[in-house]
């Protein structure tokens, strides 16, 4: 203890050393840096010391026509809506999600998707479904540097977001409840609950072929993943936004129903209902369970349940930064209400999974 003592007191006496810093290089999932200090000891001597560090990250850089530059996980505000373009997708949300290219994304090899969430349906094990709520004019805010939040997005009473955050991993797309324990009840349109599953539709508009990839769980295929390429759909999670450690599985569908090509989550009702009381919120519960909408009817085909779907319009994109900064725009936003998280990723597909380190090295 008095050597540590002698030690921390002969420091403090010394000039904090000077630090530079350079770039050595720089890859989809790593740079290196050379880091110089330089001080002075007690006796005047001028020292050196050169340290070199590699930092490692999913996508930590992106290229650009003069070389890779750091991933920016920020949103900016743009003509029309929201733009994050300093990573490895570029991504343009339109200001409205109530229309078909609502999320236009972009990857760096030039893999073209335009998404929008449509509709929120019930099933159940009869194969009985029904449309429970469709998207609706719905303005984004941005809750975060790289979310944005479209509240009240869905007709028919349901009280429920969209959130859409940017990351170096990729774009995420969750679908949040609001109170769903009060709200959803199967029962209510005739399903079974034991056996119904929430299920929301997004629309693909444009996408790249895709490779549709089975997940076996105890030899039974009960999921897929979606691989584009340089992107890909893998698992999901359900939780509430206050316990993610109680998580569970979103399972998906993939396919074209009369031309349109559909990305359907879902999870089981009956694994969620327990989680559903932490997303309750802190107000005294209402009686607000959803009600069919008149034309909405419970049906046995896709085809049918697509068919209720209201007309939507295709928004034009200009997609040029306006001058509205960051901070103004995250003085105007709330924060998000507590809630129920059904979520799915695009990610990128090299994103690390494995490396090997080089012993001699600093990571």
């Amino acid at each position: 203890m008095k050597a540590f003592l002698c030690l921390s007191l002969f420091f403090t006496t010394l000039a904090l050393p000077a630090q530079e810093q350079r770039i050595l290089a720089r890859g989809p999932h790593h740079q290196k840096l050379e880091r110089l200090q330089v001080w002075q000891d007690e006796a005047g001597v001028t020292r050196y010391r050169t340290n070199r560090i590699t930092q490692i990250a999913d996508s930590l850089c992106y290229p650009t026509a003069t070389g890779w530059e750091l991933t920016q996980q920020e949103f900016q505000a743009a003509q029309g809506g929201f733009l994050a373009g300093q990573g490895p997708l570029t991504v343009f949300l339109n200001e409205n999600l109530n229309v078909m290219n609502a999320l236009d994304i972009t990857a760096t090899d030039g893999a073209h998707f335009e998404v929008s969430p449509a509709f929120v349906a019930l099933r159940d094990a009869t194969g009985q479904s029904v449309l429970l709520s469709a998207v609706q004019d719905s303005v984004g805010h941005l809750i975060a540097p790289n979310v944005v939040l479209y509240d009240s997005a869905f007709d028919s009473g349901l009280d429920a977001a969209i959130r859409i955050s940017y990351t170096r991993r990729g774009l995420e797309q969750d679908l949040v409840l609001f109170d769903p324990s009060h709200q959803i009840h199967p029962e209510d349109f005739g399903l079974i609950p034991a056996s119904t599953t929430i299920e929301l539709w997004s629309e693909m508009n444009t996408s790249p072929q895709a490779q549709v990839i089975p997940v076996v769980n105890d030899g039974v295929v009960d999921d897929i993943v979606i691989n584009f390429g340089s992107t890909k759909i893998a698992d999901g999670k359900a939780f509430s936004t206050e316990r993610e450690d109680l998580a569970i599985r979103v399972l998906k569908r993939f396919g074209d129903i009369d031309g349109r090509r559909w990305l359907v989550e879902q999870i089981s009702y009956a694994a969620a209902q327990p989680l559903f009381d932490n997303a309750q919120a802190a107000l005294p519960a209402q009686n607000n369970r959803i009600k069919q909408m008149a034309g909405r009817k419970a049906v046995k085909t896709d085809k049918e349940l697509v068919a209720q779907l209201p007309a939507r319009k295709k928004a034009s994109r200009t997609a040029s930064i306006i001058p509205k900064s960051r901070d103004q725009l995250l003085a105007l936003a709330q924060p998000m209400r507590k809630g129920f998280l059904i979520d799915f990723q695009l990610l990128n597909a090299t994103n690390l999974t494995n490396m090997r380190f080089q012993s001699d090295s600093t990571y």
